[in-house]
């Protein structure tokens, strides 16, 4: 059986396609809950998290949202 992450959004955050928030944005990913395709801790600093969302709604269906800064969780990643 496979195994597979949720991420639960409890507000909109902004997507990327890098895992950067000083690259351009690709839209904005809605509250909600999400499959995490990819995690990413401690990158590109030692301050942030990121996760690759598969989001059907954005014209790539995926996308890297910030999922922790300088502390605050900004999203909870379910088993």
């Amino acid at each position: 059986m496979d195994t597979y992450r949720v991420a639960r959004l409890p507000a909109r955050l902004r997507g990327f396609a890098l895992p950067d928030t000083s690259t351009q944005p690709g839209g904005y990913v809605e509250a909600g809950d999400y499959l995490v395709l990819e995690e990413k801790s401690r990158h590109p600093t030692p301050d942030t998290d990121y996760a690759r969302l598969l989001v059907p709604q954005l014209r790539e269906h995926d996308t890297r949202v910030c999922t922790r800064w300088l502390g605050p969780v900004l999203s909870c990643l379910l088993r």
